[in-house]
């Protein structure tokens, strides 16, 4: 509880130093975040989201600091530390340096140079390794479009008991970009780590050659990127350690000709490369073919056809195929009635045949205004299982409804959205789900306030199933004055099965945030440059930027034939897939004040929410895109992992993913945030200034 006290304390004199004649040339920026939490458990604590009751408190704060030495020169220093005793923060309790960075940045220099001391993000190629380490990063540029980058460090959630049994990663790469050839990148990589009582030590190498080459022919833009990867060494997949050699190859072919577009991929990876840093799938092979047609009308046709094989090298290897078609886009040119169709037929099947099984899905969404502040939303969904070795057929139907209205009371601008999910299973588990919801937002100046609430009734046709009524509901508030910011958040949960203990358990939350920005006094303020720039090839999200007038987009937009699906108060939402190299459902949200721009904000949905190993490869692919077009992010926070309790772990805080880059445009944000209704999915925020904290969610839009 001392370092709770000490730690604010401590920040507050160096920002009272910081803003007065201290550093006058350095802009300085960040925030101390005090928040004391209750929990408490009524019945059967094990059904309870939350393990831990009792009083929960922590302190964390973040500094930012940044130079414009010059054009060609820049610094910046980062840190963010904690005081914690909370069971749910952290791990570890006490006082602890959780990121520091320092990076410099010299153009001008006789070898221009780009150093970082402390967190950095390592990102190479998923092939060999895309992790934030701590440690040391150098990159030298001895010539016109040649770059040699060494680094070195390990992975760890905080500066404490840092050791080799964490793993140490030293790479060196050479970046060589030629206008005829292309770009040739080669990476070699080394993992030591040592043995501790609850693992084995690991040694490997892992040798790379990328290339990526963009042009023309006979009026199609090509893009041809390619990695042959090389594995040596020791993993331990089984659970104890194995040794072995084995390669990764990728090729991708990406055109586009409008309206036409298409993207074809080869992949492989043998069953021993398994790189540390890596985020590629072993014993994988896939073949993938992607399409896309726009009409003049607005609506686009997307089809597919993909060839998985898993379990590559084993005796029984598993087959997935897949063809898939969508058609998206206002039902007739200029119609504000909006529409998708989805349809795909997968087959499953292993060469033992233990495994055989065929799927067809169709999915129809639909969204029309009703007037000027309220729009309605419904949704059809039919997935049908058949197993081949039994003969049984398992159905999953699903219909939505949803209705989005803003309105105002008083001062206060109000937004309201009332929905309904029926869902029918029939087959191996026969059961109906009712699931109402309700979303509320009120925001007015210098106050907020946010209401989740759902009910999930869910009736088995069994004699032995528990039927079950499960009830959660969240507030939220906070107030902001100048650079005070006090919030309050109350969780409810509540189970009640028709056999077995019920489960109330509640969340009480509070917290004092002081945020603080101080220009540099000595020097006109510059966007520190960092490591992104707007030379992107992602030009429909990065021409959309906040600041601009509203009218001005909209007329952008209108030129692609593309119209909101719905508006919600401040809001603009498109079914627009303006990603791509993914096939995720998208949409871009605009949101907006007084004419202009405030926030740009792409979400995408995971294929498949309840397959933890399909939604961490859905994020490594948007996450790598981002990687080649931006470079390294200059924040980034990971940690937790895909698996069966990801929602739980993004509302308990234990998961995260956020990758932050500065443009010379403003910030771009990636990462899956946390939300009061428990969604998870996938956002993509340009802005200006960036939300705080882990909520940082678009929540209007569900």
């Amino acid at each position: 509880m001392k370092a709770l006290l000490s730690l604010p304390a401590l920040l507050f004199s160096f920002i009272a130093g910081a803003e007065g004649s201290a550093l006058p040339e350095w802009n300085v920026n960040g925030s101390n975040t005090l928040r004391a939490e209750y929990y408490d458990v009524d019945g059967d604590a094990s059904s309870a989201p939350w393990p831990h009751k009792g009083g929960q408190y922590y302190d964390e704060f973040d500094l930012n600091m940044w130079r414009r030495v010059s054009p060609w020169e820049s610094q910046r220093i980062q840190l963010s530390g904690l005081a914690n005793d909370s069971e749910y923060r952290s791990d570890t309790k006490g006082g602890l340096l959780e990121r520091g960075t320092f990076f410099w940045e010299k153009g001008d220099a006789d070898i221009p140079f780009r150093f970082q001391a402390g967190d950095y993000y390592a990102s190479q190629s998923p092939n060999t390794i895309q992790l934030g380490l701590k440690g040391l990063q150098a990159e030298l540029q001895p010539a016109a479009n040649q770059s040699i980058q060494f680094f070195s460090g390990l992975r760890a959630p905080a500066y404490r008991d840092l050791g080799s049994d964490l793993g140490i990663y030293t790479g060196l790469s050479w970046l060589q970009e030629d206008e005829v050839l292309g770009a040739f990148n080669l990476t070699a990589l080394h993992y030591d780590r040592d043995a501790n009582p609850t693992q084995v030590g690991l040694s490997q190498d892992v040798y790379s050659l990328a290339w990526y080459r963009p042009f023309e022919l006979r009026g199609h833009s090509l893009e041809f990127e390619s990695e042959l990867a090389h594995f040596s060494g020791e993993h331990d997949a089984t659970g104890s350690m194995s040794e072995g050699d084995d390669q990764g190859i990728f090729a991708q072919l990406t055109g586009r000709s409008a309206p036409l577009g298409y993207r074809v991929l080869y992949e492989r990876y043998g069953y021993n490369f398994r790189p540390a840093g890596g985020s590629a799938t072993p014993d994988h092979r896939a073949i993938e073919g992607h399409v896309s047609w726009r009409f003049i009308s607005g609506l686009q046709l997307r089809g597919r056809l993909q060839a998985f094989r898993d379990d590559l090298e084993s005796a029984n290897p598993l087959d997935t195929r897949v063809a898939g078609l969508s058609l998206a886009g206002p039902a007739w040119p200029g119609s504000s009635f909006y529409g998708r169709l989805e349809s795909y037929i997968q087959e499953r099947e292993d060469r033992n045949k233990a495994v055989d099984s065929d799927t067809h899905h169709i999915s129809l969404d639909l969204s029309a205004p009703l007037n000027s502040t309220t729009s309605i939303r419904g949704g059809l969904d039919w997935t049908s299982t058949e197993d081949q070795l039994t003969a049984a057929t398992s159905i999953k139907r699903q219909l939505g409804l949803a209705l989005d209205t803003a309105f105002t009371a008083g001062a206060w601008q109000a937004s309201v959205t009332p929905g309904v999910s029926l869902r029918r299973n029939t087959g191996s588990q026969d059961s109906t789900e009712i699931y109402p919801t309700l979303a509320l937002s009120m925001t007015r100046p210098h106050h907020n306030l946010r209401f989740s609430y759902s009910l999930l009734n869910q009736d088995g046709h069994s004699p032995t199933s528990n039927d079950t009524d499960i009830q959660q509901a969240t507030l939220a508030y906070d107030f902001e004055q100048a650079r005070h910011r006090v919030g309050l958040e109350l969780n409810r949960f509540d189970r009640d099965p028709d056999s077995g203990a019920d489960t109330e358990a509640y969340r009480i939350g509070a917290y004092w945030r002081y945020s603080f920005d101080r220009p540099a006094r000595s020097i006109a303020q510059v966007p520190a440059p960092g490591l992104a720039m707007d030379n992107t090839s992602l030009p429909s999200l990065l021409e959309l930027s906040p600041g601009e007038q509203l009218v001005r987009i909209e007329k952008r937009l209108s030129a692609s034939r593309l119209v909101p699906a719905y508006r919600l108060g401040n809001t603009l939402v498109y079914d627009a897939a303006l990603f791509d190299g993914v096939d995720l459902q998208q949409k871009l949200a605009l949101v907006h004040s007084a004419g202009e721009v405030e926030a740009v904000v792409l979400i995408l949905e995971f294929e498949d929410p309840g397959d933890p190993a399909q939604m961490a490869r859905d994020y490594a692919k948007v996450r790598n895109e981002l990687l080649k077009r931006l470079g390294s992010p200059e924040e980034y926070r990971e940690q937790g992992t895909f698996d069966a309790n990801i929602a739980v772990d993004l509302a308990r805080g234990r998961f995260e993913r956020m990758l932050q880059w500065r443009t010379a445009s403003g910030l771009l944000r990636f990462g899956v945030p946390r939300r009061l209704d428990g969604q998870v999915r996938m956002e993509i925020r340009r802005g200006a200034t960036m939300p705080t904290g882990p909520m940082w969610s678009l929540e209007a839009v569900r």
